[in-house]
């Protein structure tokens, strides 16, 4: 059984001059005195407890079968299944209808631990909550028509999640994959339908919705893998969606049926969509299909920065290209640890219907392969060491190409590309450095190794806290000179080993010899 301090509050998203931000997750306690903790056993006890204003936490023992839908109030609860000990909730055609709330103030339903499965014959939710709620998954296992709609609120999942629908996994205002989450979802499991759909309502006229995949969550998300055609365009986040941030070290990997990311053609957006791939987090889009929608389609003139360290791979298999985009577009390569677009549709392009989009590359290679399509496994047509380049495409074809590369400026055209593809400096796997210095001490004085000690890496950053002691001399009550050896190794098993001196001097006055 969980107490109330289990409790997962995710705040309403605060509006305010017109600036958007995005809750979090957080513990919280709401101190009621009469605030309480059941067990239930079948589906009547589970009814009344939900419904139960004074009941904050509920533990399902046994496996339960829904016969009708229940009606929540509006308040925050926390329902543990169980999973780990075998419990099955079967919900059937029915759902958890939340209370209906217009109100800036949010309630939290949290879902931990569960194992749950609903019909999937029709457009059935398992929760329904509009208007005044957020929900949060924790170790979540659901097949069924749909999870959660909420429309109106943040969906937040935690822990390990692994969820199959029908139409789409849920439908959200804000969605966030908690840090070291992990996520697999299959959605449009047999109907054409997104894996997020974006419904919310607008906020002073604009569409505010955000993704965020947190640091070191890893997300996995394959829309209608019964189509092998490419006959369904849905992406994996649709609708009033403008921001999507991937964050340190997480991946956010998209297997889909046609298009796998992209913004609606909408003009009324927060602010300009935009798709961040921050440090050492990892991209992959793939559309699977051989029709006609493009991997990425970008029809709201929209921006891609992939920042330094960071992986970006995309690939299609459609006569319309790899990428589509309206003219004001940009996409930003700077830096990366590797980025990838290729085309393996024969005699296919890269880009298509594309209107005044700029590609940048920067302190990045860059490799060019002929339009055979498949994998592309052979040398590159085209090798390119590292440079600087930036290029407009239109339509297929590149104009305007800048490079710091005379050679490739004078020679690159994106017509002729079925795959193009490089890496920055962040490629390089360096060792990483220890920074530390010789030091004199006086005796008795305290000493701790690792004061004014840091350590980072071209590829992790600052691996300060990673930093070993490994042998340590120092006998600070008695004069001399000894050593201190330190440690640190990187994500790719890189280990720098450094010595210092530490000299101890005494401490007795100076004698005059006259």
């Amino acid at each position: 059984m969980k107490s109330i301090f289990k409790m997962m509050l995710i705040v309403l998203v605060i509006i305010s001059q017109m600036q958007v931000s995005i809750p979090n997750a957080e513990a919280v306690s709401k101190g009621k005195v009469d605030a309480k903790t059941i067990s239930v056993t079948n589906f009547e006890e589970l009814k009344k407890a939900l419904q139960d204003m004074t009941i904050d936490s509920i533990s399902v023992e046994s496996d339960i079968r829904f016969s009708e839908d229940i009606k929540l109030p509006w308040r925050n609860v926390t329902i543990n299944g169980n999973a780990d000990k075998g419990v099955v909730i079967d919900a059937g055609k029915y759902t958890i209808r939340a209370e209906e709330k217009y109100t800036e103030a949010h309630r939290t339903l949290m879902m931990e631990n569960m194992k749950v499965l609903g019909m999937r014959a029709a457009d059935y939710k398992f929760i329904a909550a509009n208007h005044g709620w957020d929900v949060v998954f924790q170790d979540m296992n659901y097949n069924g028509p749909q999870l959660v709609k909420a429309s109106n609120g943040t969906v937040s999942f935690g822990g390990q999640n692994k969820v199959k629908t029908l139409y789409e996994n849920a439908t959200v205002r804000h969605v966030i994959f908690m840090a070291d989450s992990r996520y697999e979802g299959i959605a449009a499991d047999g109907a054409k339908r997104a894996a997020f759909g974006f419904d919310g309502d607008y906020v002073g006229g604009r569409a505010v919705g955000k993704v965020r995949v947190e640091q070191g969550a890893d997300v996995n998300i394959a829309i209608a893998p019964q189509d092998t055609g490419g006959l369904y365009y849905f992406p994996a986040f649709d609708g009033k969606v403008y921001d999507i941030d991937v964050a340190e070290k997480a991946v956010l990997n998209i297997d889909a049926s046609g298009t796998a990311l992209g913004f609606a053609a909408r003009g009324a957006y927060y602010s300009t969509p935009t798709v961040n791939v921050q440090k050492d987090a990892k991209v992959v889009l793939a559309g699977r299909g051989g029709g006609e929608y493009p991997t990425i389609s970008l029809q709201e003139a929209s921006v891609i920065n992939v920042h330094p360290g960071a992986e970006f791979m995309v690939s299609g298999n459609s006569v319309k290209g790899v990428v589509t985009s309206v003219g004001g577009s940009r996409i930003k390569l700077d830096n990366p640890k590797s980025y990838d677009i290729k085309n393996k549709k024969p005699q296919a392009p890269l880009f298509f219907n594309t209107k005044n989009t700029m590609l940048q590359v920067e302190d990045a290679s860059v490799m060019t392969w002929t339009k055979t399509g498949g994998e592309y496994d052979r040398d590159p047509d085209n090798n390119w060491e590292k440079n600087e380049t930036t290029t407009t495409i239109e339509g297929s074809s590149s104009k305007n190409t800048e490079s710091t590369n005379a050679a490739l400026e004078a020679e690159f055209q994106m017509l002729d590309y079925g795959r193009i593809s490089g890496s920055g400096e962040a490629s390089s796997n360096e060792k990483p450095v220890i920074h530390a210095e010789d030091k004199t001490i006086k005796v008795g004085a305290t000493f701790d190794p690792m004061e004014g000690v840091t350590a980072d890496d071209a590829e992790d950053g600052d691996l300060t806290a990673d930093i070993k002691v490994v042998r340590n001399e120092v006998n600070p009550n008695v004069p001399g000179v000894y050593e201190v050896e330190y440690s640190v190794t990187d994500s790719d098993g890189n280990t720098t080993k450094k010595t210092i001196k530490v000299t101890v001097t005494s401490n007795e006055k100076p004698v005059i010899h006259a």
